[in-house]
């Protein structure tokens, strides 16, 4: 479990470790929500992303990416609006290939309070540096 403190000082940013990745947590220019990502240092990174959140009480979004992170496009923004007064529920299943062909899978939860400066990320893996075969 990983607690962060995003300050009101703005483009202000933390990164949990995830693998080759990094989920990244920032308040841009906005009063009202802090802005996640998923970045890598160590392109190519194949990542399959599925978001699931809950809103207030019953406002839910889902989204898929399917991406290859490159030295150009290191990054990919998973949610742009995540709320930061305890009403949002926020679970993002993260599956990554490596340049070594290995799998690892991880479900990352956020939970945002009091204004940005309570902010808990944990990290669950599924399975780390697995060697998948393809089936056709």
């Amino acid at each position: 479990m990983t607690h962060i403190n995003l300050p009101a000082v703005r483009n202000e940013f933390y990164d949990v470790p995830i693998g080759k990745l990094f989920f990244r947590v920032i308040r841009f220019n906005s009063d009202t929500y802090i802005t996640a990502f998923v970045r890598t240092s160590e392109p190519p990174i194949f990542v399959e992303i599925r978001r699931t959140s809950i809103y207030g009480t019953g406002g839910i979004q889902a989204q898929t990416i399917v991406e290859t992170l490159t030295a150009a496009t290191p990054e990919v923004q998973i949610d742009d609006e995540i709320y930061r007064l305890s009403n949002e529920t926020h679970w993002t299943r993260i599956r990554q290939q490596d340049q070594a062909g290995l799998w690892s899978l991880c479900e990352v939860n956020l939970y945002v309070s009091n204004e940005g400066h309570r902010i808990d990320v944990w990290v669950n893996w599924i399975y780390r540096d697995a060697d998948i075969p393809e089936f056709n």
